[in-house]
């Protein structure tokens, strides 16, 4: 993350722009490794309800040589890890308008944690269609994961 953040710091295009960026580094043992820079906190989905993980990095390119801390978490079965970015609850016009967009989405996101992961954020992209008003709309991406069960990375091996 450091070095992207250098990059950015030092690319006179990129100076003009504000992005956001998380890594995630997947293991065959169901754990995550995360580090953020000005991205928001992915959510691990369960059974219990939703809780927020954060890294809290500095958005790249701001400063030189910024601090990025990493965290690790261990998906268990039945669990998930949601990513996505600020305008999936951003794009309202109102503050009363972003806030029934956050509700209505992290309604959907824990009432989904039976679905399938593609019906999930199928479902939950069209939940955010409904409360996002079309003029506001940043960009809205959603990534959804859960550890696979032993069957399944069975038969993906060739």
């Amino acid at each position: 993350m450091l070095e992207l953040s250098n990059a950015i710091n030092r690319n006179t295009l990129l100076q003009a722009s504000m992005l956001t960026c998380c890594i995630l580094v997947l293991r065959q043992d169901h754990s995550v490794q995360f580090c953020s820079a000005g991205h928001p906190p992915l959510l691990r989905i369960n059974d219990s309800g939703i809780e927020p993980l954060s890294t809290g990095g500095i958005l790249p390119g701001l400063i030189d040589y910024p601090a990025y801390q990493a965290s690790t978490l261990h998906l268990s079965p039945g669990e998930r890890l949601a990513v996505f970015s600020d305008g999936l609850l951003d794009s309202a016009a109102t503050v009363s308008q972003r806030e029934r967009l956050e509700e209505a989405i992290m309604k959907q996101l824990q009432g989904s944690s039976r679905l399938d992961l593609a019906d999930a954020v199928d479902i939950t992209l069209r939940r955010f269609d409904e409360f996002a008003t079309t003029s506001c709309r940043d960009d809205a991406t959603l990534l959804m994961i859960e550890p696979m069960n032993t069957t399944e990375s069975e038969t993906l091996r060739c």
